[in-house]
């Protein structure tokens, strides 16, 4: 919004609004820059800031996750990009208190929720509005353009970016399955590669090992040889020594 120019709209009243106006870090700076650079960001309805941003570049709205979503389809999906969650917003239904509804109440929406029934149902009315917008669309342009059940979920799904809340299933979990496994198979090869370092280290060791033990086994043959000849020299030193001694004394007397 500083550099680019981009204008930040909201709708008037809503919980969006409050957030803005009463919040503090990002938000308060977001309110900020709304108040003071440009001339209006109030907005009557989500669908006029839907209108805005498909008829500009630089315009962005903050609503509802599930109301830009269903504006988004009645559009063109293909026209708008929807961001990531900013806040967790909730949605109850009020007892009094000591009601005797409470528990069953809480128990059935859990059960359809965890059921995927209210994710279906939504699903099913993004479809008939996508249908129906084809219609129109096919009407003005007096064209049949063919936009089947499996088109609208699939440009659904690309909008939504995989993002909306769904029960979990185990089809939703497949993926953690398979990076466990596959990291089972590489800490089974690394083991087998571990082992068999470790045994051609001990090979080698121990081929080391018989190779020193042999050379100084030839080192103490070929000590013990030198030795030998040594001595046998001194020994026929010593005799030829004393014999001509000997032969000396014998001629002095």
């Amino acid at each position: 919004m500083e550099t680019r120019g981009y204008q930040l709209f909201v709708e008037k009243y809503s919980s969006s609004y409050g957030l803005l106006e009463n919040g503090t870090g990002l938000y308060g700076d977001l309110w900020n820059m709304m108040t003071k650079k440009q001339p209006t960001f109030v907005i009557d309805s989500v669908e006029e800031g839907v209108q805005l941003v498909r008829q500009s570049t630089n315009v962005a709205v903050v609503a509802g996750r599930e109301t830009l979503f269903f504006d988004i389809q009645r559009f063109g999906a293909e026209n708008f990009h929807l961001s990531e969650k900013l806040n967790t917003a909730y949605s109850a239904i009020a007892f009094q208190i000591g009601c005797p509804y409470i528990e069953n109440f809480n128990r059935i929406l859990m059960a359809i929720f965890e059921a995927g029934i209210l994710t279906k149902m939504t699903e099913d009315e993004y479809e008939k509005l996508g249908k129906q917008q084809t219609v129109v669309n096919s009407d003005t342009k007096n064209t049949v353009v063919p936009t089947g059940k499996k088109e609208t979920r699939k440009a659904a799904k690309a909008t939504e970016d995989n993002q909306k809340s769904r029960p979990i299933s185990i089809k939703m979990l497949q993926g953690a399955f398979y990076l466990l496994f596959i990291g089972h198979v590489l800490s089974g090869i690394a083991l087998l590669f571990e082992v068999g370092i470790v045994q051609q280290k001990r090979n080698l060791r121990s081929l080391k090992r018989n190779v020193l033990m042999k050379i100084r086994k030839i080192k103490r043959r070929i000590w013990l040889c030198y030795s030998r000849i040594v001595g046998y020299f001194r020994r026929r030193i010593r005799e030829m020594l004393h014999d001509a001694f000997l032969e000396t004394l014998e001629y002095l007397e």
